[in-house]
């Protein structure tokens, strides 16, 4: 397919990844806004091979000079510059696409080509600390539609650690609250996988689903009030408010660092064991938290008495 602008060829981008690709809506989503960022950048609507390598790196020093939250549609978040790690996310965003549109033939070489990836400083991810995930869980009243279902929510994160758009599309069907255990589908490595929770989550979901969830034509486990499935921005916003209600940010990167963190400070698992919890492909990304065990002995773990269940 011949493409006379950027936009046009990201536009093919989006419907090839979806349709040919099957990449996640995540690494289609974060394509996008690097692209549309370039675009603000550039002031115009060029062909992609007129993009040149300094055009790349002068976008990514404009970045460092942005707000992080500037066009962020949840809003309410703290200012500050974008960190290491968004900067590095739009380079691999633009790296994949220009890559993909050399291997389509639309245009000869990658402007990012050579480029060194920017390096993200080696840090802990920021996480809760046990008294502050007390301080949020016991400030939720339950007795409400609203406060069974984000008691759930947080519950549920601060459990099995999902990303934001696994737990939004979490089914009810797929949730089994007897035996403890819920299928969840990991877009990022193309695959389902059997997680349990503990006895504190189970009787959270309980308290939601029987009492509290919306009667709705929707399967989706978390619904707004009035019956429709939730979005992440719409979660992000939810968690946004739970937490100024006690003093503190969070957001659902958050409750999953806190997730990973505690259950290694709390209940000792180890590397293998956490990398299977956040559904990482590979090591890399768990080296923060500490490496994992396999999915039986993933399973076998949460028959035993969790942190959660002391809160």
């Amino acid at each position: 397919m011949p493409v006379s602008t950027l936009s046009q060829a990201l536009e093919y981008y989006r419907k090839f990844s979806i349709a040919v690709l099957n990449r996640s809506p995540s690494t289609v989503r974060n394509t996008e806004v690097a692209i549309k960022q370039l675009l603000s950048f550039l002031g115009v609507d060029p062909h992609p091979a007129e993009i040149q390598r300094e055009n790349i790196v002068d976008f990514l020093s404009w970045l460092r000079t942005r707000q992080k939250w500037e066009s962020h549609s949840a809003g309410n978040h703290p200012a500050g510059k974008l960190t290491d790690i968004s900067v590095n996310t739009y380079f691999r965003a633009l790296r994949a696409f220009f890559n993909w549109l050399v291997r389509e033939k639309l245009i000869p070489a990658s402007p990012v080509e050579g480029l060194p990836t920017p390096s993200i400083e080696d840090t802990l991810p920021a996480h809760l600390t046990l008294d502050q995930v007390r301080k949020l869980v016991q400030s939720i009243d339950a007795n409400s539609p609203a406060g069974a279902r984000d008691k759930a929510i947080v519950l549920v994160h601060l459990d099995i650690a999902l990303r934001a758009g696994e737990l939004v599309g979490l089914q009810l069907d797929q949730v089994d609250i007897e035996n403890r255990d819920l299928m969840v589908t990991r877009r990022k490595v193309r695959r389902q996988q059997l997680l349990s929770f503990h006895q504190a989550t189970a009787a959270a979901l309980a308290r939601y689903v029987l009492h509290w969830r919306s009667e709705s034509e929707h399967g989706e486990l978390f619904l707004t009030l009035d019956g429709r499935a939730l979005t992440t921005d719409r979660l992000a916003k939810i968690l946004y408010q739970r937490g100024r209600a006690v003093g503190i940010h969070i957001n659902p990167q958050l409750l999953r660092h806190t997730a990973a963190i505690l259950k290694r400070r709390l209940e000792g698992w180890d590397a293998e064991r956490i990398q299977n919890l956040l559904g990482h492909s590979t090591s890399y990304m768990t080296r923060h938290y500490i490496r994992a065990a396999g999915d039986e002995d993933l399973r076998e773990a949460f028959r035993r008495p969790g942190w959660v269940d002391k809160i």
